[in-house]
């Protein structure tokens, strides 16, 4: 890949373009800095923040996907009384949604490389956030059917 074109999607590759990696990759801001300017703190960032926080957001990118896979399946359900012939679509996406699931597995399984002392460099400036505040996580669960709301009570 060319990187001379990755900041300017005007004139970067079709892959930079439909991607939208300009804006995809500028997105991080270091949750120390964040902290800092917060707290008027001058904590010094470390070095496992992005991985830690690149990691949820790709679960959470994959979760997006999940949702619609699994919106599209309840849809082709409606339509299977009427077109059987949509069953192999239901059961390919299906598959889907379980590979998708095996691939939110082993991204958070990266997460096993970080040392608990290495999180704790920079935990305390994350505030209280936890995977368990994940609306899109949450939405996953009630199209699933869960419907207790206990362990994440501010999404209804």
């Amino acid at each position: 890949m060319n990187n001379s074109n990755s900041n300017n999607n005007d004139s970067g590759t079709d892959y930079d373009r439909v991607l939208q990696l300009n804006q995809l990759l500028s997105s991080y801001r270091s949750p120390t800095a964040m902290f800092n300017e917060e707290q008027n703190a001058n904590i010094p960032p470390s070095h496992h923040e992005l991985f830690f926080v690149t990691t949820h957001q790709a679960t959470e990118l994959w979760f997006r996907q999940l949702g619609f896979e699994i919106d599209s399946i309840i849809e082709l359900f409606h339509q299977l009384l009427e077109d059987e012939g949509v069953g192999l679509t239901i059961i390919r996406r299906i598959k889907r949604c379980c590979n998708i699931l095996q691939a939110i597995t082993q991204n958070m399984n990266t997460l096993t490389t970080l040392h608990s002392t290495e999180y704790l460099e920079f935990r305390n400036v994350l505030g209280s956030g936890s995977g368990m505040q994940s609306e899109q996580f949450r939405l996953f669960e009630i199209k699933l059917g869960l419907k207790k709301v206990s362990h994440c009570g501010h999404i209804n």
